[in-house]
């Protein structure tokens, strides 16, 4: 099924798009800012710090050391993977940034073409009828 790009045209919001961009914009780098200077290691000491071990059984040291050898790799992972998702989301709205910049300045020479072609044609017209 292909994509009608006159219709996607038509139902984006420009005028919300384009009032809303430089909030979207910081709002991208705050994210990318947090993502990326918080580390694994800091979100391990917070946990280890939160969960109290009452235990002296070593097994149970043992098994609890390995539960937490697993989430570390699975946190570190999933950190991974929250800062390239930010870094994507800066990108992006980055170039949505750029792309209403653009958006801008061809509607600014839409409408100057538009201008000179009315006067072009008022001025032809006169000119017919003037040689009518």
């Amino acid at each position: 099924m292909a994509i009608d790009w006159r219709t996607v045209i038509v139902a984006v919001p420009w005028h919300e798009l384009i009032r809303n961009a430089p909030r979207i914009a910081e709002g991208a780098r705050k994210l990318w800012g947090t993502a990326r200077t918080r580390t694994p290691s800091e979100a391990r000491d917070e946990v280890l710090a939160a969960v109290p071990v009452s235990s002296s059984d070593p097994d149970a040291i043992i098994k609890l050391q390995a539960r937490i050898a697993a989430t570390e790799g699975m946190v570190s992972e999933l950190h991974g993977q929250i800062v390239a998702s930010a870094r994507l989301i800066t990108d992006l709205a980055d170039q949505n940034t750029q792309l209403i910049r653009q958006t801008a300045v061809q509607k600014r020479q839409i409408r100057w073409l538009a201008g000179a072609s009315l006067v072009l044609f008022a001025l032809s017209a006169t000119s017919l009828w003037l040689a009518w």
